[in-house]
């Protein structure tokens, strides 16, 4: 599955559907949802709870990275999933803050085939 957030201050913001549905969650959105809406009220507090995400994911990076350090194949766990949460959820960031710039909200829509 695939999620495809949209608004008119940006281009589209395409995810795959896991991740999605996770940064929608921590949002207080259904992920479940085949489509929802962030209104204008609602993306500051979204933007603040995805930077307190974001702060709080490059923490815990930063440990498993320290750990990794010390052990061979925790460091090759590390590198496979270099790519963390906070990382991922960037583009969706910059989406919410052009869309708040803008006085316009942001869309959700959830497409393709469900795993499970």
């Amino acid at each position: 599955m695939l999620t495809t957030f949209t608004s008119k201050a940006d281009a589209d913001v395409i995810m795959f559907g896991e991740v999605a549905s996770q940064i929608l969650a921590l949002l207080g959105k259904d992920p479940q949802d085949a489509q929802g809406i962030l209104t204008l009220e609602q993306l500051p507090a979204a933007l603040a709870r995805l930077q307190q995400v974001a702060e709080q994911n490059r923490r815990e990076s930063a440990v498993t990275a320290a750990r990794a350090e010390d052990d061979e194949d925790e460091r090759i766990h590390a590198h496979d999933t270099a790519v963390n949460l906070a990382q991922r959820i960037v583009p969706l960031q910059d989406m919410l803050r052009r869309a708040l710039q803008a006085q316009t909200p942001v869309i959700w829509r959830n497409t393709g085939q469900r795993n499970g």
